[in-house]
């Protein structure tokens, strides 16, 4: 709705001029060539789907230092009709050393995609530490796949067997 401020005061006709800052639009509302009247829904599953998730507890360790490791939280999924793919992910980590770093990635099909996306740091040995984020991958082939999170430390650490851990495949179709 196009107005000039002169139009805008005479429509009020006199009424209180204040708001909290929304106004109501009350008549139809033509976007381009996509016109809504009232209540606007789409069809479940048109915009985005969940096509695959991981979520436990584990306390699968970190065998070495020094090198990225493939760890078991892993998530299975099928992309069907949009190559636009959300990876979501929450994982706790945990160390018996001070001073320890463990960094997290991502990889598809086994093989890591995005190393470092998250750190933490142990500044006190035991002390459990979550990081969590989220990637979008446009060009993603379509087909059965699985996701995995990847990780690389300094010198000791695991997965936290008091929380649990998670990664969660979402297809954006719209």
């Amino acid at each position: 709705m196009t107005q000039s401020a002169v139009a805008f005061r005479s429509a009020l006709n006199g009424r209180e001029q204040k708001t909290d800052g929304l106004w109501s639009h009350l008549g139809s509302l033509l976007l381009n060539t996509l016109t809504v009247t009232g209540r606007a829904s789409l069809p479940a599953g048109s915009a985005q789907a969940l096509v695959g998730n991981w979520y436990a507890a584990s306390g699968q360790t970190i065998p070495t230092a020094a090198a990225w490791y493939e760890s078991e939280i892993r998530a299975n999924y099928t992309i069907q009709s949009s190559p636009l793919v959300r990876f979501e992910f929450c994982i706790t980590l945990n160390s018996t050393n001070v001073g320890s770093v463990i960094y997290v990635g991502l990889g598809i099909d086994d093989v890591l995609t995005w190393a470092s996306i998250g750190v933490v740091g142990f500044p006190a040995a035991g002390l459990p530490q979550m990081v969590s984020g989220f990637m979008y991958h446009q060009g993603h082939p379509l087909g059965a796949h699985h996701a995995n999170i990847w990780l690389y430390t300094n010198s000791a650490g695991k997965l936290d067997a008091g929380a649990n851990s998670g990664l969660w495949v979402t297809e954006q179709r719209a």
